[in-house]
């Protein structure tokens, strides 16, 4: 966990203000506090702030040629570094340092651009090309690493790992975007690539940004097809499947300052663990996280998978302090985010930190491996609909009718939806109750936007015909990344750790994206693929699903130890004249919510965090946090 920030600067007489990248850079401070780095040129600044980790100590960023003619400012890994330099070695170049920046500097001098197919990792970067006077911004496959930037109307690019840094810069305008507004109160999330603020861009995924000549350009250089083709039998994927969990944990050499695993007792998390003690003989500290109050049954599960592998585990027990937390969950996430699970991984990544600066975990499976309860419900959808053709409407109809709020019938009444409206469905909030909550000036305001666009948009660029593969790599374009990695990301950094996820490795995700969905979800039974490559190694009763010793609860926090403060916020003058919401309905839905006659917490708690976010950003409380 590192950070990057910089600027660019077009005119002949323009120069780069040294105090603004300096800004900017320390403002990073969260995810590199082991020390900074600056470049200058009269065109250029760069920023890097490190975390010091096993075999990066030699190499102080942002890192220059030989002949001191292009610059990088690398956060994240390469993780075939070794591979890469040996290719170059090879090519008469010489090396100065064992880490990956200058694999990504003489990679570039010896192959351009397309040094970052040959790429393997998590990173983003920014390379300063001297003599061209060109910049290139490049995000992994999967954007693990953040990346945004803004361009200044012809004068300049800036740029930075978070939104927070850039906002240091005078220049970059603090605007926010009602549409974006809309979008987080559908979607928990502002989607990509737009952000909060109008004039600010997400780099997506996969994507090399090219600044030239004042033109700035875009491409995609990787995406993923979820097409499983030909079928081959089981074993053969399973085979397969054991061959790479093996090489990505290979890849995740051990650090001399100590790492551990996140371990809920799952499939894919047991994997790891067999597989780590399997390839490494360094030894490592399974890391489970429980209220205090609550059974420890899934810590005893954790426990006893640890053990069957030799490994240490550590579980954390854990007094939530609500009121105390939320400010600063808003503060770094830099943008209204409304999944409260972030609560539980800062107490899991805290714990983690506690054994090392680096965690591994088999975060991110689930979007590959259909291992969500709703991508089964999701599966049986596509199967009714692929049985009852023409039909499917009529039923969906009918389903309309029903007041039941059973899982099938919820299932029925969305089939009077096609194929990509349902998936879209699936993945936000239901909008009547957000539209009952919103101002009508709100309304009229944003009546052109579509929150849901971007997940429309993901469904139909998928290849594959099949309805559950289209579901998955919505999820990983949209709810991966902008959710999921966002989560992971900002916990890791608030507890200045760094996260390491080998189950979504690039390759791991193609040869995912080859597997039929019936080896994904199988009869009843989810990550069934796991299961397979376990079996006679860990007794199956310790993957069965038990009750979660720590799970985000928002609707009793709510009701509980958030009661005071929530109402505090959300009946303030400054959420009121904001003109975003119908005060009358906020207090209707929020003493239906606390008598228990409703359950309205998703949008209380959006409404929650977006005002959080407000008065810690918008409102200047960003700088009295931090200070403090």
């Amino acid at each position: 966990m590192c950070g990057i920030a910089g600027k660019v600067v077009f005119g002949r007489d323009d120069q780069v203000r040294r105090d603004v990248v300096v800004a900017m850079t320390n403002a990073l401070a969260y995810r590199g506090p082991d020390g900074a780095g600056f470049h200058f040129a009269r065109q250029v600044g760069l920023g890097h702030r490190r975390l010091d980790v096993a075999g990066h100590r030699r190499e102080r960023q942002p890192l220059g040629s030989y002949a001191q003619t292009v610059w990088v400012a690398l956060d994240g890994e390469i993780q075939n570094a070794a591979e890469l330099r040996a290719q170059l070695q090879r090519r008469g170049r010489v090396f100065c340092t064992t880490g990956g920046a200058e694999v990504l500097v003489q990679g570039y001098e010896q192959w351009g651009d397309q040094v970052v197919d040959r790429l393997r990792g998590v990173f983003a970067f920014a390379l300063w090309d001297e003599p061209r006077k060109r910049l290139i911004l490049g995000r992994d496959r999967l954007g693990v690493q953040p990346l945004c930037y803004s361009v200044l109307d012809g004068r300049g690019l800036v740029f930075a790992s978070d939104i927070r840094a850039l906002l240091e810069d005078p220049d970059v305008s603090r605007d926010w975007d009602p549409a974006a507004v809309r979008e987080y109160l559908a979607l928990g999330y502002v989607p990509s690539p737009g952000t909060i603020f109008s004039r600010l861009v997400k780099l997506l995924p996969g994507r090399l940004l090219t600044l030239e000549h004042g033109r700035a350009r875009v491409r995609r250089y990787w995406d993923v097809p979820f097409d499983a083709g030909q079928g081959r039998p089981e074993g053969e994927y399973v085979a397969a499947l054991g061959e790479l969990v093996d090489d990505v944990t290979r890849m995740e050499g051990p650090t001399d300052r100590g790492f551990s695993v996140l371990m809920p007792p799952r499939p894919a998390s047991a994997a790891l663990v067999a597989s780590l003690a399997a390839t490494q003989g360094s030894l490592a500290v399974a890391t489970t996280v429980a209220l205090d109050r609550l059974p420890m049954n899934e810590v005893q599960q954790a426990r006893a998978i640890a053990k069957r592998f030799g490994r240490g585990h550590h579980a954390e027990l854990v007094t939530l302090r609500l009121s105390e937390l939320l400010p600063r969950l808003a503060w770094y996430f830099d943008e209204p985010f409304g999944d409260a699970s972030a609560v539980t991984t800062y107490y899991l990544t805290s714990a983690a930190r506690a054994q090392g600066p680096v965690a591994l975990a088999a975060a991110g499976s689930n979007h590959l491996w259909a291992g969500e309860p709703h991508h089964r419900i999701e599966q049986m959808e596509a199967q009714a609909r692929r049985w009852l053709g023409p039909l499917g409407p009529g039923v969906g109809l009918v389903g309309q009718l029903a007041p039941l709020p059973f899982d099938l019938v919820r299932s029925a009444r969305r089939l009077v939806f096609r194929d990509v409206e349902a998936c879209a469905r699936h993945r936000s909030a239901p909008r009547s109750r957000l539209r009952r909550l919103c101002s009508g000036d709100f309304l009229r305001e944003t009546a052109g936007v579509d929150p849901l666009s971007s997940l429309r948009s993901a469904y139909l660029n998928c290849a594959s015909h099949d309805g559950l593969a289209r579901a998955l790599y919505v999820d990983l374009k949209t709810h991966l990344v902008d959710n999921a990695l966002t989560r992971i990301d900002r916990m890791s950094a608030a507890s200045a750790l760094r996260m390491r996820l080998p189950m979504i490795d690039h390759r791991m995700v193609e040869f995912a994206a080859t597997v039929p969905s019936s080896l994904k979800v199988h009869g009843k039974q989810r990550h069934h693929l796991f299961r397979r490559l376990l079996e006679g190694r860990v007794p199956p009763g310790l993957l069965r699903d038990v009750r979660q010793p720590f799970q985000a609860d928002p609707a009793a926090w709510l009701r509980g130890p958030l009661a005071s403060m929530a109402s505090d916020v959300l009946f303030s003058g400054r959420f009121r004249q904001r003109g975003l919401f119908d005060s009358k309905a906020v207090t209707r839905a929020w003493q239906a919510h606390l008598t228990g006659r409703r359950d309205h917490h998703r949008e209380l708690w959006s409404l929650l965090m977006l005002e959080l976010w407000f008065e810690r950003v918008v409102d200047g409380g960003e700088r009295r946090l931090r200070a403090a």
